[in-house]
């Protein structure tokens, strides 16, 4: 916490010496709103393969992350009457989920979309859901949705939200 407040002043200190008039004039074009409503952008989407299996995939993921949530949230609450045992049980998930993503984005994210292309980033999270899923059909305990939960959040951290940003990169600003 000390570490990001420090950085945060630094920042401050730095947008004061170097102020955006000073950063180069930037293109009034580019930066113009692009206009429309929130219906509007449904045409592209049906309209391009790319943009219909990028919101397809969006959309799966969405769902079996929230059917794991529940699925986590009942589990828990029939481990546990006890509130802050509940409470700690989610913060030590968090824990580990928020040190694993640190360690994967640090040693291991950069190499795997570099070596094995955004495709492999993307199928990451889908694989480990379905592992995840037959696993904790085979036995759902709390143990294992806590195992589950942990994985799918870290490479989806890790691997997915990186790899989703450079889908970005292929298409137009309207779009």
């Amino acid at each position: 916490l000390e570490l990001a407040v420090l950085c945060a002043w630094m920042l401050v200190r730095w947008a004061r010496v170097n102020p955006v008039e000073r950063a180069g004039r930037r293109d009034v074009e580019a930066e113009a709103a692009i206009g429309g409503s929130v219906w509007s952008g449904l045409k592209p989407v049906a309209a391009s393969p790319f943009l219909l299996a990028s919101a397809g995939y969006v959309v799966l993921a969405t769902v079996g992350q929230g059917f794991l949530y529940l699925q986590q949230a009942k589990l828990i609450e029939l481990a546990s009457d006890d509130p802050a045992a509940r409470t700690a049980l989610f913060a030590t998930i968090d824990l580990v989920v928020n040190a694993s993503t640190l360690a994967l984005q640090l040693a291991v994210t950069g190499r795997v979309l570099k070596r094995l292309g955004i495709t492999v980033g993307l199928a990451i999270t889908p694989v480990l859901t379905g592992l995840g899923y037959t696993y904790l059909a085979i036995d759902p305990a709390v143990r294992v949705v806590a195992l589950f939960q942990g994985a799918l959040r870290a490479a989806q951290r890790a691997f997915l939200r990186p790899s989703r940003e450079l889908l970005f990169t292929q298409v137009t600003r309207e779009e």
